[in-house]
Order: C-alpha cells, then sequence, then structure tokens
C-alpha cells in the first residue's frame, strides 16, 4: 500500500452522505449599483474640475497674449505715452475692485480717460477694448465665485 492509501483510509471521505449545505451569505456583500453611481459622480465631478481648469488656463492665455498689444500701444503713441501708461494704470486699478459696482466705477473712469486722449483712434481703440475685457472679467468673478 502507498502512502496516499493509507491517507485515504484515514480521512475516510464517503461522497454518498450528504449532510446540510450551508449556503452563501449575501447579507455583507457590497451594493454594486450604489458603487457605480459613486464612481460615476466622482468621475463627473473630475471632469468638471477639468473644464473649469482649462477654461481658467485659456482666459489666460488669452488675457496674457494681449499684453504685446498694450506694450505696442505705448510704443506707437510716441507723443502721449504718459498719457497712454495713465489709462493702462487705470485698467488695472479694475482689476482691485472689492464689489461690481466699484468695476463698474473704474470701467467708466477708464473709459472716460480713453476718449479725452489726444491720440489716434488704433489706440484709443485698443485701450478701449483692453479695458472692457478686464472689466467683464472682472465682473465674470463677482458674479461666478469659485
Amino acid at each position: 500500500m502507498s502512502k496516499y492509501d493509507d491517507l485515504a483510509d484515514k480521512i475516510k471521505f464517503d461522497p454518498l452522505k450528504t449532510g446540510e449545505i450551508k449556503r452563501p451569505d449575501f447579507s455583507n456583500m457590497v451594493d454594486t449599483d450604489q458603487m457605480e453611481k459613486e464612481i460615476q459622480e466622482t468621475l463627473k465631478e473630475k471632469e468638471e474640475y477639468k473644464q473649469s481648469v482649462l477654461n481658467t488656463l485659456k482666459n489666460i492665455e488669452n488675457n496674457t497674449a494681449d499684453i504685446g498689444s498694450l506694450i505696442s500701444l505705448v510704443q506707437q503713441s510716441n507723443e502721449n505715452q504718459e498719457e497712454v501708461l495713465d489709462v493702462i494704470q487705470s485698467i488695472m486699478e479694475i482689476s482691485t475692485a472689492k464689489t461690481i459696482e466699484e468695476a463698474d466705477s473704474k470701467y467708466r473712469h477708464v473709459m472716460d480717460k480713453a476718449n479725452k486722449l489726444n491720440s489716434d483712434v488704433k489706440t484709443i481703440d485698443g485701450l478701449i477694448t483692453h479695458g472692457k475685457m478686464l472689466w467683464i472679467g472682472v465682473k465674470m468673478y463677482f458674479e461666478n465665485p469659485q
């Protein structure tokens, strides 16, 4: 007799005997539908965050691209650089506004200064465009705080 036969005799396994079959307990199983819902919500939130960051980066890119054109405005208007720089400084002050009303007031001040410049139409138009762009950005910030 081999050692396996000895072992089989000791175990005394009878495949014909059936006892009570124990059924698995499903009460502690995880609700996969709920997990899937939570995963989908998390993925949606991450995607919305990515889109928000992407939009912010695009806005930054657009705003910084205009800095070069502001510099060229100063360089092109040799006869009244001080006045143009004063208007640019007023444009930048729009971003320091604490309320929408203050931003509106600063924007109106910029428009008045730009319209009183003794400069060419292109320079005035460029300054007004940049002032309006910054004013809109500040208003959007106050209307949609993050």
